[in-house]
């Protein structure tokens, strides 16, 4: 299926849309189409196309309402949202959107890089992120699918983040109902507030959640609700309360579990009241952060000496190789002396081994006193060939 889909978008490239735009190539596939890395011909310069699923060209109320939202995406003039140059559609009915072109990761690949990042950075991001949605609500643009997905996050010579928000409207209008439908719920599971799961209209409040998730995912490392079918992660968005941060990381501001809590409110009216009183209440965080400050998962990660995978410390064994962990330090985790009141007499182990092993009966000895601890490392037991295991008549 994702070799068609590549195949079929590869097609494309060489294209010349409506006299203005050739396609380079293909850069990025998506639920709601296809982007490209194009050249405004007249200008000469480097723009991204996103050409949208064929299936929207079909329907004369979509078509109406893809011009709708793409005018009022190219209406944003905000540092934080992505610049809309141009839409239209072509004589063989592809709708396209020309934006920019942004040469940073989004916030998904930055995420999966550089996990933890340090909190000031964390709230710096989400702070940008609020400011380009406090001006698409105030023109009343609704993004209706704020992901980390839909984030992009470009490095400044200074080093600093410069965050866009990309595809507004998209969403409602890939999940608009098509003729004999009943609404459609719209967004993606993780990021989807519960009035929206229960067929409420996307919202200026809807979009507030999902940036709460969108920082709670920054901190923790993964959205509140994973893992699971789609119904699943839409259940606990309904009716659970998202892990306290503190649960997963440790270092947490003092401050900022009140403010991810608010965001995430069930009801809407319990959220902030807008994107400025949400931004506000962060960047005052972010005045009392170091820029140094970095939250740590509870369960950190280990690197394994033998394949260098990277797991949770956790893990007696590399889930990857299978290489024996060492134990923890005896200071992280003391040993604990009962009183001999208490301690039972123990079972008789189960046999080692379910089967008999013939053959080689002082090598046998010496590793069965080494896997019960009796002593520090076995002797050479030879080669397989040396060895046989026999079913008990």
């Amino acid at each position: 299926m994702v070799s068609e889909e590549l195949a079929r978008a590869q097609r494309l490239v060489g294209r010349i849309l409506d006299d203005k735009f050739r396609l380079r190539a293909c850069i990025g596939i998506g639920g709601s189409g296809v982007v490209y890395k194009a050249d405004q011909i007249a200008l000469g310069r480097t723009v991204a196309v996103k050409i949208l699923a064929e299936e929207l060209a079909s329907d004369p109320r979509l078509v109406k309402r893809f011009h709708d939202e793409a005018l009022a995406a190219s209406r944003l003039n905000h540092p934080n949202t992505v610049s809309i140059i141009d839409y239209g559609q072509t004589p063989d009915g592809l709708l396209y959107i020309v934006m920019e072109y942004l040469r940073g990761p989004t916030l998904t690949h930055l995420l999966s890089r550089e996990h933890p990042i340090p909190v000031a950075r964390v709230l710096g991001i989400v702070s940008q992120v609020l400011s380009g949605i406090e001006e698409a609500h105030a023109a009343g643009v609704v993004h209706a699918d704020l992901k980390c997905d839909n984030i992009v996050v470009e490095q400044r010579r200074t080093g600093h983040d410069h965050v866009k928000v990309v595809d507004f409207g998209i969403a409602r209008l890939m999940n608009a109902p098509r003729d004999g439908e009943d609404r459609n719920i719209c967004g993606t599971p993780e990021y989807m507030a519960p009035e929206i799961i229960q067929g409420a209209p996307p919202s200026f409040a809807s979009d507030l959640y999902a940036v709460g998730i969108i920082l709670y995912e920054l901190l923790a490392g993964q959205t509140p609700f994973v893992g699971g079918t789609a119904v699943d992660i839409l259940t606990r968005q309904l009716k659970t309360e998202p892990p306290p941060l503190g649960l997963t990381v440790r270092n947490l501001p003092g401050g900022l579990q009140p403010l991810v809590g608010r965001a995430l409110a069930k009801k809407p009216a319990e959220r902030f009241n807008d994107a400025t009183e949400m931004r506000d209440e962060l960047d005052e965080l972010v005045t009392h952060t170091t820029t140094t400050t970095r939250i740590t998962p509870l369960s950190d990660e280990v690197v394994c000496p033998s394949c260098g995978d990277r797991s949770p410390a956790r893990f007696r064994f590399c889930p990857e190789c299978g290489h024996p962990r060492q134990p923890r330090p005896s200071a992280e985790m003391p040993a604990v002396q009962l009183p001999a009141s208490l301690v039972e007499v123990a079972e008789p182990a189960a046999p080692l081994f379910p089967l008999p092993l013939v053959g080689r009966d002082g090598a046998l000895d010496e590793l069965c006193a080494f896997l019960t601890g009796k002593t520090s490392a076995p002797t050479p037991l030879g080669s397989a060939s040396d060895w046989k295991m026999v079913t008990p008549a």
